[in-house]
């Protein structure tokens, strides 16, 4: 199974990923795992990314 590393997250977002892990009753990685499924099967637009934003060129 493929591995991602994400650097330069701030200590604040790691401490609230942390809470929200925890208040799941899951631990980082798992809570994170979900998070990231969750994203990817999502069929709201996404947001903007670093000021780069989605254009939606379809119609």
């Amino acid at each position: 199974m493929p591995a991602l590393h994400i650097r330069n997250v701030s200590e604040e977002t790691v401490a609230r990923l942390k809470a929200r892990a925890s208040s799941h009753g899951r631990s980082l990685e798992a809570e994170l795992r979900l998070v990231l499924d969750d994203a990817a099967t999502s069929m709201t637009r996404p947001r903007s990314l670093g000021g780069v934003g989605v254009v939606d060129r379809s119609t």
